[in-house]
């Protein structure tokens, strides 16, 4: 291996790390606890080193949540390279793996939810995939429909704010429920929503 690609792999290998680490202290402490001089020091280098390859700790953040979003399309991409299954079966899965996903990082989940409503937040290229997934299982739930591309992009957002809504709900109520409790707010939830849809 020569020189200049054992130092460009050496530097993919650092951002990864600061990555993986800045991911860890969200995940245990929560978005508002990441501090740039913290983590250098987990990592073992300075605060400019951080900086040269993640400007500002709002851009390293939105590192964090993209590579979410990025395991979230991997799940759909593996689904529907699976046997096909309708748009409202679709759904509901993609539903629960959303929920279940909060479940088993909490903070994480709400550094999404709190960063994702920022006005100056931009969504990157997997979370970007992700919504279109959704809009697009909507144009085929619809199919039948008349229903127009512009109500298809209000139904998008509908859905994605509620569910957001609804599951960051049920993770700040974890604590004083128990599973058959936690079990039916989720069954109501797509009972919900589906009842919602089919009313257009």
């Amino acid at each position: 291996m020569s020189i200049s690609n054992r130092k460009k792999r050496e530097k993919e290998e650092l951002k990864e790390k600061i990555l993986n680490v800045a991911g860890e202290i969200v995940a245990l402490s929560g978005h508002t606890n990441l501090k740039i001089r913290d983590l250098a020091e987990r990592i073992e280098y300075s605060p400019r080193t951080v900086y040269l390859y993640y400007p500002d700790k709002a851009a390293l953040l939105e590192a964090v949540i993209e590579r979410g979003f990025k395991v979230t399309a991997a799940q759909v991409d593996k689904l529907n390279s699976q046997d096909p299954i309708t748009p409202e079966k679709m759904l509901k899965i993609m539903i629960r793996n959303h929920i279940d996903m909060a479940f088993s990082n909490p903070n994480y989940y709400r550094a999404v939810v709190s960063m994702g409503t920022d006005k100056d937040f931009e969504p990157g290229f997997y979370q970007l995939k992700v919504i279109d997934s959704i809009r697009q299982l909507l144009v085929l739930y619809f199919a039948d429909s008349k229903n127009k591309q512009e109500v298809i992009e209000v139904l998008t957002c509908i859905l994605m704010n509620s569910l957001r809504g609804f599951t960051l709900k049920l993770i700040n109520s974890n604590e004083s429920m128990n599973q058959a409790e936690i079990e039916t707010r989720i069954r109501l939830f797509t009972q919900f929503a589906f009842e919602g849809l089919n009313g257009y």
